[in-house]
C-alpha cells in the first residue's frame, strides 16, 4: 500500500505540477486535473498521518486550489486554500511553502470575488508571513496593490505596485524585516 500511495503522489506531482503552468489547457483537462488530486487526497485522508503525509497532503490541496483557480471556480479555490492553512495549523511542523501558497491564494482568491477589504487583509498576513520567513516575492505586493486600487487608496495602490514590480525593493524589505510598509 505504501509503494501504491507514494507512486500516486509522484505521479501526480511530476505529471500535474509541470503542466498547471501551461495556460492552454481546456476546462475539461483542469477538471481532470482536479479528479486525479481527488484521488491521491482520498489515499493520503485515509493513511496514518505522519508529517510527511501531512505536508504532501497541503501540496496536494494548494494544486487542487490552483486548478479551481485556473477555471475561474474562486468558492472551490478558497475553500480550498482554507483546508490546506487548516490541516497546516494541526501540524506539528510549519510547513511555510504550502502555507504560502495558500496565503496568497486565499489573498488573491478573494480579490478576485470581489472582497476586496479582506483582500488586503489577507494580503497584510502575507506580507508579514513572508517576510518572517524571508520568502518575500513581489506578486504579494501586487494582489495588496489591487485591493488598495479597488478600496480607492491610490497612493498606498501605486507604492505597492512599485515595490511589487522592483524585486530590488522586495529584497531590501526582505532582508530588513520592514513593517513600516503597512
Amino acid at each position: 500500500m505504501e509503494t501504491i500511495k507514494q507512486t500516486m503522489i509522484d505521479d501526480l506531482f511530476n505529471s500535474e505540477i509541470s503542466l498547471i503552468d501551461v495556460q492552454s489547457f481546456s476546462t475539461e483537462k483542469y477538471l481532470e486535473m482536479i479528479k486525479n488530486t481527488d484521488r491521491v487526497i482520498l489515499v493520503l485522508n485515509n493513511a496514518s498521518k505522519d508529517e510527511k503525509e501531512i505536508q504532501q497532503l497541503a501540496r496536494i490541496i494548494v494544486l487542487k486550489a490552483e486548478l479551481y483557480n485556473r477555471i475561474k471556480n474562486y468558492s472551490e479555490a478558497f475553500k480550498n486554500f482554507e483546508i490546506t492553512i487548516e490541516i497546516i495549523k494541526r501540524s506539528k511542523e510549519d510547513f511555510f511553502l504550502a502555507k504560502l501558497k495558500s496565503l496568497y491564494g486565499l489573498a488573491w482568491t478573494t480579490a478576485r470575488m470581489g472582497d476586496y477589504q479582506n483582500g488586503l487583509r489577507l494580503s497584510n498576513i502575507l506580507i508579514n508571513y513572508a517576510i518572517k520567513e524571508k520568502k518575500l516575492f513581489g506578486s504579494y505586493f501586487i494582489v495588496r496593490g489591487a485591493c488598495q486600487k479597488e478600496l480607492g487608496n491610490f497612493e498606498k495602490a501605486e507604492r505597492d505596485f512599485t515595490i511589487g514590480n522592483n524585486p530590488t525593493y522586495v529584497t531590501m524589505i526582505e532582508q530588513k524585516g520592514d513593517k513600516n510598509i503597512f
